[in-house]
């Protein structure tokens, strides 16, 4: 019985068709819940829609085949999250994925799809697709609010215990600021206090005091890494002032030979070549029948350049000239070879990366240290560890990639002194980790709910423009251009052309007077009731149309993520168009559609 239970898959109660189906009551119905927990929850439900599509698309659904059941087998369970990933992927257009995932991705991520499923392969799959998703079609909770590593349950206890604590702490500090200076319990320390303004920012957290401590001192911290080992060696004697240093191998000693031998073979060259200069010179001087040869100074070289200023009249003179023009320039050699003429015709072959030419696809990283080939979160990619080594301690206004640059420091749940990650990077550190269907299968839902699901496609009714109401004027937005930013070329910014179309009417004076002389007293009728004018529509003129001859237009750059994904999808299928056809034609629409 014992090995029949366990080669037999599981099941769950209810999924089967021969037992009782269970309902949860709690789940199903609302009104099982008192109204405390059901305002709660309803608060609860309506933060978190606000933040994630939790319910566009009528909600998150696994795909599985008919009569096939989600519970079962670890085979089934893998090939339900290959469907879903796979009905997720056809659910987002193509245009906005990465330009290279048709030509570089989608033909291994569909075959990823048809192989036999493996916890690697999904999370392989997985993480390379969420590479190739642009960053405009993410939330803003994906790349700009913060993450988590893992989840700690804190009880009320845990609470307590750690107000307890702080109120302690507070009361101690208090008590050393007050206590006397005979006080044998109190460790004094004694330092100066710098009187200049501190050139570096240093990243203070509590409990640390570095300008007072400092490393090394009384007090202070020491990180040590996890990654990086240290290898403490014995210091090197000094050896004697003035004692005769002798190399001790066999390879410094070669060296130092070879070094002599090369010395001494220059300075021989030198010799031979300033001894055959010597005799040229005396040999032209000879030949030479010029007033500067005359007055024993050498012709200058004469070059296609300057063939106009012609110094020496001998023939022998020239032919010397020549000669050792000839031989001087022959015997130099160039480090490197010169580089190619840059011809540039009409600039058609000068393509602008990010711009004419794609950025290559991105690859997932692996988190992983080239020395101990350990994981950690703190690893950062080769480019933006390089930027942060050479303008860290420069420009303050950089900091590294997928960390948030704003976020208050909790040393609670971040005791380390960097910036706190952010979503993305920690979603991508924990699916790099998975080591269970049940971790891709969460992180597959994790990453559909951070789509933007509710602008992904156009309405029929409405048109390819989009008309933004303000307080004095709308403005009448058109996508004419794009620019996709490094490194991988994900975030992009779109150039817009913008329509201002005042709303209120700056009214004539002149005209007002002509309507008071043209105004006639009518029996009934009171005068002011003639000359009252009607209040004008709003977006409107006087006569109820659209005043066209006071639009004032302008193009500006503005990030991918203000923009809806229809209007960002449009464009990418209209340059599409124009590429294929070869045309350069403006990207111009017609037509309104209101926010």
């Amino acid at each position: 019985l014992g090995s029949q239970s366990i080669l037999e898959p599981g099941f769950r109660l209810g999924e089967s068709d021969t037992l009782l189906r269970y309902v949860n009551q709690y789940r199903v119905n609302e009104y099982a819940k008192n109204p405390t927990q059901r305002t709660r929850e309803k608060d609860k439900r309506k933060y978190m829609c606000g933040r994630f599509s939790l319910m566009d698309e009528k909600g998150f659904e696994w795909s599985q085949a008919k009569g096939r059941s989600i519970a079962g087998s670890p085979d089934q369970v893998g090939a339900v999250i290959q469907d879903t990933l796979e009905s997720f992927a056809q659910k987002i257009p193509s245009v906005l994925m990465h330009r290279l995932w048709r030509r570089d991705g989608l033909d291994n991520f569909k075959k990823g799809l048809n192989a036999p499923p493996s916890v690697e392969l999904l999370r392989d799959l997985l993480l390379r697709f969420e590479c190739a998703i642009r960053r405009p079609v993410f939330h803003n909770v994906w790349w700009s609010s913060l993450g988590h590593t893992r989840l700690m349950r804190i009880t009320v206890e845990d609470r307590e215990r750690r107000q307890y604590y702080e109120a302690k702490k507070k009361k101690l500090e208090r008590d050393l600021l007050s206590a006397d200076a005979d006080d044998e319990e109190v460790i004094w320390v004694k330092y100066h206090k710098v009187g200049a303004v501190i050139k570096r920012t240093l990243w203070r957290q509590n409990d640390e005091n570095y300008r007072v401590n400092g490393r090394g001192a009384l007090g202070g911290w020491l990180w040590v890494s996890k990654t990086f080992r240290r290898r403490f060696i014995p210091k090197a004697q000094r050896p004697a002032i003035g004692g005769k240093l002798e190399p001790t191998t066999l390879a410094n000693r070669k060296a130092i030979r070879l070094e002599g031998v090369l010395k001494r073979l220059n300075e021989w060259r030198n010799t031979e070549f300033n001894r055959e200069e010597r005799v040229w010179q005396k040999d032209v001087l000879k030949n030479c029948y010029s007033p500067m040869c005359k007055m024993g100074l050498i012709p200058p070289q004469l070059t296609d350049n300057c063939s106009s200023t012609l110094s020496c009249y001998s023939l022998t003179c020239r032919q010397a000239i020549a000669q050792t023009m000839g031989r001087t320039t022959s015997s130099v050699v160039h480090a490197h070879p010169p580089s190619p003429e840059c011809k540039k015709e009409n600039g058609s072959d000068e393509k602008v990366l990010g711009i004419d030419k794609p950025f290559p696809l991105p690859v997932p990283l692996d988190y992983r240290v080239r020395r101990t080939g350990e994981q950690s979160l703190l690893v950062l990619p080769q480019k933006a560890l390089k930027r942060l080594a050479r303008q860290g301690g420069v420009n303050s206004g950089y900091f590294a990639p997928g960390f948030h640059r704003m976020a208050k420091s909790n040393t609670q749940v971040w005791n380390y002194p960097c910036p706190r990650p952010l979503f993305d990077n920690c979603w991508r550190y924990l699916t790099l980790r998975a080591q269970s269907y049940h971790s891709i299968a969460l992180h597959l839902r994790i990453l559909y709910a951070c789509i933007r699901w509710a602008d992904m496609r156009r309405d029929p009714e409405e048109d390819l423009r989009v008309i933004a109401h303000y307080a004095d004027h709308d403005e009448i937005r058109t996508v004419i251009g794009h620019k996709e930013l490094p490194p991988d070329g994900v975030s992009e910014q779109y150039q817009l052309h913008v329509e201002v179309v005042p709303l209120d009417d700056s009214i004539d004076l002149a005209e007002d007077d002509a309507s008071l002389e043209g105004a006639t007293y009518q029996p009934g009728r009171s005068l002011e009731k003639v000359l009252r004018k009607k209040k004008p529509v709003k977006g409107r003129s006087l006569n109820g149309t659209a005043r066209m001859d006071k639009v004032k237009t302008f193009e500006k750059w503005i990030d991918g993520t203000e923009l809806k994904l229809w209007e960002i999808a449009e464009y990418w299928k209209s340059l599409e168009n124009r590429t294929k056809r070869g045309s350069a034609t403006p990207f111009v629409l017609k037509g309104f559609v209101a926010i």
